[in-house]
């Protein structure tokens, strides 16, 4: 899941840095698709991945080191990204999410935390799956 999860972020960031060469307008119905899709997302309702984010799925061969070493250099770039951005981008789309719709910088950032909200629901169901040894 911790694959899973800087994969995304590394995806949507790269995607974000080709959008901001050329914004999109975030239209009424992108707006709408987005709160939908964090509103699911923040709720402990299953999901699945879609077809064409395919490569944001958890590798097979994973070490926690090399995950969090990912994870903290995508997090630097991302602090590097944000604070280098130009205000007029605030509200302009810069990545498209397959099932949102265009989204600017704070809707990345939102949908990056009921991303994180979604997966700690899927911990809670793997913590109740696995019996603790109380001895």
């Amino acid at each position: 899941m911790l694959d899973h999860l800087v994969k995304t972020e590394i995806e949507i960031l790269s995607a974000a840095r080709r959008g901001a060469a050329l914004p999109h307008h975030v239209g009424i119905a992108d707006k709408l698709r987005t709160t939908l899709l964090n509103k699911i997302f923040a709720s402990d309702r299953r999901v699945k991945v879609p077809a064409s984010a395919r490569s944001v799925l958890p590798g097979s061969e994973l070490r926690l080191e090399e995950i969090r070493s990912r994870w903290n250099k995508s997090r630097a770039e991302l602090l590097d990204f944000v604070s280098q951005g130009s205000s007029e981008l605030l509200d302009k789309g810069i990545f498209r999410h397959p099932v949102g719709g265009w989204m600017g910088i704070t809707q990345i950032l939102e949908f990056f935390s009921v991303h994180l909200i979604h997966h700690s629901y899927q911990l809670d169901r793997i913590r109740r799956s696995v019996p603790l040894d109380r001895t």
